[in-house]
């Protein structure tokens, strides 16, 4: 399913791989950390190598 481009978008290719980097600001990645946070849904911490 294709969607617009976010506004604050950037399309890139690295390696003849394309990207999709979308610019979140700080209150927008705090949110999610808190919604993530209080679900539960964080992933798991990995071990040091």
């Amino acid at each position: 399913m294709l969607r617009p481009l976010p506004e604050r978008a950037t399309v890139v290719d690295v390696h003849g791989s394309r990207f999709v980097l979308e610019w979140l600001d700080r209150d927008t990645l705090a949110d999610a950390a808190e919604t993530a946070r209080r679900t539960g849904d964080l992933p798991e911490e990995r071990a040091e190598s």
